[in-house]
């Protein structure tokens, strides 16, 4: 018994446990970049005018990670590289438009389709079923357990000569001091050239020292994330556990098919009914033509729209849930589904175009609004979710969770892409001077902000044209555009350029005179 307890102290516990992974030089070097990258990025987005700031980081934290996995030798397939391309396109959208919604939808798309980039192109997705959502969530895991004590002994370990290199660096960049200095005083004869370097310099000095300590506290933690899920993926930590989530999934399989048929029937009813006693009212909108007992546009599209959306939703809802919830022991089964999920997708588009035509009516007489816009964008995406359920009932081959992220995703790219604002702008204004239109809201254009000024010196000069339009609208706008051609006559940093901003500097200057 004695010499047992002997044999297990002498265990070397150490030699039990792997070793410690061996980072090159260019990964330490990484490390520090996604820490300088990380800084950079908590400078920018707080301000959210910093347009061209965020999408030029974010774009260094794109290109970063790629060559990262090009100099480990991975070799992205066809799905990670349409991830890439949509990080890229998703990041894009900061200088293409300038509301704050498409400004998160854009930092969520683009460092989710960049996660999910790293994750695919490292061979960590999981095969034979569709777990895309699975995927995804396991691709932002960017932290683990020692995710700090990693990412501090990595930016100073790495082969031989890490900190050999980062001191030749270091004496390089000390030796450049007096040539560029000299250089930058000699090219600052040139107006745009020392405007550029004053907004750079801004970007960089115009708050306290205390912004700066928390921009790099916070920019560690981001690049705690972005090398987290650089070495989360590359450490193969791809698993066998697919024959686990098929049982998982099909653990939640538990309600038989006739428990779902005896659910669902009153339902299908409730909507046959809906259908008949409501038909010449709800379906009037295809016609463009107002129900009996309706006395104006607006209270037609209002009565019923959110409750039809509301509808959509819920059905939605449902199919997942009889998706995931339902029994399939046989072919019966899964015929009964499939049937299912027709007569649920059918009656909701039923209830969709019936929306969207009451809204597509309401816009023609009054004029698009942000609410109105979005209504319609989610309205839009709902269809094109039960089309492609539809379609999927009778090809086999096509992953339903898959197409419908990837619609998703399409339709989020879409809208921060588009400048929605300068679409609502345009609509109106075209609409009004066209007479389609009676009224104008010159206040609510001024509420689109930047993306609106086009439209409204449109609108300006059309009031000029035209005496009869009203007089206090022909005042307040132009006070309104000289107020903005006051504002862009102040210092503008080069980090705040977007296209909406470069257009309306455009209009402003044509239709009031050189800002200077």
């Amino acid at each position: 018994m004695e010499e047992r307890l002997n044999d297990s102290r002498d265990i070397d516990l150490d030699a039990m446990l792997p070793p410690d992974r061996e980072y090159t030089r260019f990964e330490a070097a990484f490390a520090w970049i996604s820490v300088l990258l990380g800084y950079f990025f908590c400078r920018a987005f707080p301000f959210s005018e910093y347009r061209l700031g965020i999408f030029i980081t974010v774009l260094l934290c794109i290109g970063a990670g790629v060559v990262a996995l090009y100099r480990k030798g991975v070799k992205p397939c066809g799905r990670a590289c349409f991830s890439l391309v949509s990080s890229v396109v998703f990041a894009f959208s900061f200088i293409a438009s300038t509301d704050s919604l498409s400004l998160l939808i854009s930092l969520f798309g683009s460092v989710s389709a960049y996660c999910f980039f790293v994750y695919t192109a490292t061979g960590n997705r999981l095969e034979g079923g569709d777990f895309i959502l699975l995927d995804m969530l396991r691709a932002m895991r960017g932290f683990d357990g020692n995710a700090a004590k990693d990412a501090i002994r990595i930016m100073f370990s790495g082969k031989k000569g890490a900190l050999r290199s980062m001191l030749k660096i270091g004496i390089g960049l000390a030796c450049a001091i007096i040539p560029t200095t000299v250089v930058v005083a000699l090219l600052s004869f040139d107006g745009r050239f020392s405007a550029i370097l004053g907004s750079i310099g801004r970007f960089f000095g115009e708050i306290s020292l205390i912004s700066h300590i928390f921009s790099l506290i916070f920019g560690f933690v981001i690049a705690l994330y972005l090398f987290g899920v650089y070495k989360l993926n590359t450490e193969k930590r791809r698993d066998d556990r697919r024959e686990g989530y098929l049982k998982t999934v099909e653990s939640l399989r538990f309600v038989p098919a006739l428990t779902v048929g005896a659910a669902l029937a009153p339902l299908v009813a409730v909507y046959i009914i809906f259908f008949v006693s409501q038909w010449e009212y709800y379906l009037s909108g295809f016609s463009g033509v107002l129900p009996e007992g309706v006395h104006n546009y607006a209270e037609y599209a209002r009565s019923g729209f959110f409750e039809l959306c509301a509808v959509s939703g819920v059905n939605f809802c449902i199919l997942i849930g009889v998706g995931m919830m339902m029994r399939r022991r046989g072919n019966a089964d899964r015929l009964f589904l499939r049937i299912v999920n027709l007569l649920l997708s059918v009656m909701t588009l039923v209830l969709i175009g019936t929306a969207m035509s009451k809204m597509a009516l309401y816009i023609d007489v009054y004029g698009l609004t942000e609410k109105r816009l979005l209504s319609s964008w989610l309205m839009v995406l709902l269809a094109i979710l039960f089309i492609i359920i539809i379609i999927a009932q009778f090809a086999s081959k096509i992953k339903l969770v898959t197409a419908s992220v990837a619609a998703v995703c399409i339709a989020c790219s879409v809208l921060s892409i588009c400048d929605y604002r300068s679409m609502i702008a345009n609509y109106n204004v075209d609409k009004y001077i066209s007479g389609d239109i009676e009224n104008i809201d010159v206040h609510e254009l001024y509420l689109l902000g930047e993306s609106s000024i086009p439209a409204r010196v449109r609108l300006s000069k059309h009031f000029g044209t035209h005496p009869a339009d009203p007089y206090y609208a022909k005042g307040w706008l132009i006070n309104d555009l000289e107020s903005e051609r006051e504002k862009m006559k102040e210092e503008h940093g080069v980090f705040e350029f977007s296209i909406p901003r470069y257009k309306a500097r455009r209009a402003i200057e044509d239709y009031l005179g050189d800002l200077g």
